[in-house]
């Protein structure tokens, strides 16, 4: 999905409970939330959000590659990443 088709997505399901939300303040909420993740992961915290599942940061270690156009080997250096685990409720609804 697009940015623009979750927007969408949110505001027909927050229409669906009685609440009418504008595109620019769900925007503004996706906005919010993902700078938000990344400030909590930054600082080494996890973020829960029950009923889902917890954000948090992992680190890759370095290693080694290859460039897919030359084959050279190259050294890829360690970096982190927002990794997601999902809730056990999540699991049970896609399964």
């Amino acid at each position: 999905m697009t940015k623009s088709e979750i927007i969408r997505e949110l505001q027909e399901h927050m229409a669906g409970v009685g609440q009418k939300v504008s595109k620019a303040v769900t925007d503004a909420f996706l906005n919010a939330l993902r700078d938000m993740l990344v400030e909590q992961g930054m600082k080494g915290n996890k973020v829960n959000i029950p009923g889902l599942g917890t954000f948090s940061v992992k680190e890759s270690a370095a290693r080694s590659g290859r460039n897919p156009q030359t084959g050279e080997t190259m050294q890829i250096p360690a970096r982190k990443k927002l990794a997601f685990s999902q809730a056990a409720q999540v699991k049970s609804m896609l399964n």
